[in-house]
């Protein structure tokens, strides 16, 4: 009995920290809890219709006067304290409580006149949603909307890979500026473009996929290269048979790579270079956009295909977008994140397909 008072005891005292933590947190951030759609809050915005595969896709670029932006996350704050609904991809952005999990925050007046935000909310730390999802924001910028001169904000976590692929995309004319994650940037002009939704979506419009692909060094003779993709030993999706996967991989000629041990440099070029990919579904497919057309990729996912979620369709419509052959093969695990085995006999059969 006492010992069931104990725990009923610490439960209660654990739900009273709880809510007074909630309490506290809402309490700080209901500044921040209001948000606004940026038509209502913006000087002035322009709208453009970008072709898809078959389709169109609404975009459009807004600026706002005095207004800030948190460096980290992308979001902009107009005057006022409103959010700018456009710039917080909700709902990711939010919290349980419908605000953002903010900070103590510092307003720093930035000393450029214009500045830019190319981040997306929760998802900046994705390999695949950074390239797929930022980076054709700055395609907007440039061609669609053709904004000269601007700077572009970034966080100072952003580093490595992240702050290489920004760098190689970068237009001439734009400049990087840093700010610390609890500082709230302001500047007195803060342009901010809509989303190009490629990495939920998978779909490349022709000029933003072609604008991604400058970057590819000229190549001397076609593709050649056999890549496996291999997944990093700390994530999700793990093949339990992959030994027995890669002596067949190996024994028919492939390579295998960890891209995040790679420059950004040396990614764009392995890709560039493959004729054939086979690799776990996840953000390590991604550079399979600087592939040549007519090039293949064989892509594997856990569960079976009558699970719901089995195989999302992006790296295929990706594929298809860039031109590429396109295969699948699924293991039989229930839930499409859970660890998973691979017929290897399925997978030789699809390799000679796509040999």
């Amino acid at each position: 009995m006492f010992a069931d008072t104990r725990r009923h005891a610490r439960r209660y005292a654990a739900t009273l920290v709880t809510r007074a933590v909630a309490t506290a947190r809402r309490a700080h951030l209901l500044p921040y809890s209001r948000r606004l759609p940026a038509a209502e809050v913006a000087t002035s915005h322009r709208t453009a219709e970008v072709p898809l595969a078959g389709s169109t896709a609404s975009t459009a670029v807004w600026t706002f006067r005095d207004a800030a932006i948190l460096p980290d996350e992308g979001i902009v704050v107009a005057p006022g304290r409103a959010i700018v609904l456009e710039s917080a991809k909700a709902p990711w952005a939010f919290d349980r409580y419908g605000v953002l999990p903010l900070r103590p925050l510092r307003s720093a007046r930035l000393d450029v006149p214009r500045v830019a935000t190319i981040t997306i909310p929760a998802l900046r730390r994705s390999w695949g949603h950074w390239l797929l999802d930022s980076l054709p924001r700055l395609y907007l910028l440039d061609e669609v909307f053709g904004e000269r001169g601007l700077h572009i904000l970034i966080g100072k976590h952003l580093r490595g890979n992240y702050l290489a692929a920004l760098r190689a995309y970068l237009p001439a004319d734009y400049q990087l500026v840093q700010a610390d994650a609890a500082t709230l940037a302001v500047a007195a002009e803060v342009v901010l473009p809509g989303y190009l939704p490629v990495a939920q979506t998978g779909m490349l419009s022709p000029g933003a996929l072609r604008w991604l692909t400058r970057i590819v060094p000229p190549r001397r003779e076609p593709p050649s290269r056999r890549i496996y993709i291999a997944r990093a030993a700390d994530l999700d999706r793990q093949m339990t048979n992959e030994p027995e996967v890669r002596a067949l991989l190996d024994a028919r000629g492939f390579e295998t790579v960890a891209p995040e041990r790679l420059t950004f440099d040396d990614q764009v070029a392995l890709f560039a270079g493959a004729r054939l990919v086979v690799g776990t579904h996840g953000s390590g497919l991604t550079g399979i956009m600087y592939m040549s057309p007519g090039c293949a990729l064989i892509e594997m996912f856990p569960a079976a295909a009558s699970v719901p979620r089995a195989s999302p369709a992006y790296n295929q419509r990706l594929a298809s977008s860039a031109g590429l052959r396109y295969a699948s093969i699924h293991g039989g695990a229930r839930n499409p994140r859970d660890s998973f085995a691979i017929s290897a006999a399925e997978l030789a059969d699809v390799l000679d397909r796509h040999a």
